[in-house]
This record gives structure tokens, C-alpha cells and sequence, in this order.
């Protein structure tokens, strides 16, 4: 199932103040690895973060006082080791507020749930100032929130691949 939600709806102005929260904490985030000399773009977070939730930072080589939390893609990520010394860095990545994404779920009345042998845990989304596009598997058991228009594929397709990649920001 896909789905449009415009501009001008209820839902799309809750989605998009969603959207700008998810885009200033990551702004934080990745300012924080650069500032800590880590590859920025790359971070590791809690499951299910859409943003915040730091578990780890990108380095060529683990930090002095720091500890190894988990590898993906054959990269390395670090954080640093409860200390003394550390504390108020580890209070500074902490303070970072952290968004789920279920967050959007419970904004459009999704729920997760099993498929046969699929878990779908979250709703795919496409961020455009104009409008926002939400792709549903087909097998769920879903009705759309007030302020969704189903789409075709089709029609799904063809604003997404106009889409550009980026995250989209505000026009104000």
C-alpha cells in the first residue's frame, strides 16, 4: 500500500515537525563525531533510532579509553569507557534527545505486526516539502489515517524517483 499525505493537512504539518526534530538532533550527532575527530557520517544508534541514541562513533583506531560496541560493514565503532575522565563527554551523548521511529507509526496509526514468517516493524518514508510519500507492505493490516490518499505504484514510483536522495528541508 502507498500513500500520499499533502502539504496543508493536519497530518502532514505533525509528520513535518517530526521530520525537522529527526534532522536538528542529527545535525547534533554528526556535529559531535566531527568535533570528536570520527568519520561524521558515520555513527552507530540504538535500534529503532530515528535519531539520537549514540552507541558508538566511527574511528580508524580505537581511542585511548574508549571501548569497541559493535562492527557493521566491516567499520569499528567506539565509545568512550565509563571514567572519571570520560563523564562529561559520556553526559554530553547522552543529553542528545533520542526519536524513535515508531514515532511515525503512532502518527498514522500503524501498528507492527506480523506476516508469516515477516516482522514489519516500521513504515517506509519519503520526505518532500510538498508532500510526504508512506509505503505500507501490502500484506498489513492497516486503514489509513485521515489526510492519506492511496496511491498506485505507479504513481508511488514516479515521485519517488523524483525525489531527491537528501533528506528534505523546510521551506520556511
Amino acid at each position: 500500500m502507498r500513500y500520499i499525505i499533502k502539504s496543508g493537512t493536519e497530518l502532514f504539518s505533525a509528520l513535518w515537525e517530526f521530520n525537522h526534530k529527526i534532522n536538528a538532533i542529527q545535525k547534533d550527532c554528526f556535529a559531535l563525531a566531527k568535533e570528536l575527530g570520527s568519520e561524521s557520517s558515520q555513527i552507530a544508534f540504538v535500534k529503532g533510532s530515528a535519531a539520537g541514541g549514540i552507541t558508538g562513533f566511527n574511528f580508524p583506531e580505537k581511542p585511548e579509553g574508549w571501548k569497541l560496541t559493535c562492527e557493521q560493514n566491516f567499520e569499528s565503532y567506539y565509545f568512550p569507557k565509563q571514567s572519571k575522565v570520560n563523564q562529561p563527554l559520556i553526559d554530553r551523548i547522552q543529553a542528545i534527545p533520542l526519536v524513535m521511529k515508531d514515532e511515525i507509526n503512532t502518527l498514522i496509526g500503524f501498528k507492527s505486526q506480523w506476516s508469516g514468517l515477516s516482522y514489519m516493524r516500521y513504515v517506509g518514508v519519503i520526505w518532500q516539502p510538498d508532500f510526504i510519500l508512506i509505503q505500507i507492505p501490502e500484506e498489513a493490516d492497516y486503514s489509513p489515517a485521515a489526510g492519506m490518499e492511496e496511491i498506485t505504484v505507479s504513481e508511488h514510483k514516479r515521485l519517488s524517483q523524483a525525489a531527491t536522495a537528501e533528506v528534505a528541508t523546510p521551506n520556511s
